[in-house]
């Protein structure tokens, strides 16, 4: 493997762990959101029935 391989490799594994992360991240940020609603007015958010 050349020294050029070797270093698309590592770059595509080092965009694909970022992408991975920014992924888990927004899932995250959603979860969170989703929780918070979930405190707040229970779960008839979810359901579009009012509270």
């Amino acid at each position: 493997m050349s020294g050029e391989n070797v270093e698309r490799s590592l770059h595509r594994k080092m965009a694909d762990t970022v992408s991975n992360w920014i992924t888990e991240q927004r899932e995250n940020k959603r979860s969170e959101e989703i929780s918070a609603f979930r405190k707040l007015f229970g779960d008839e958010f979810l359901s579009g029935r009012p509270a």
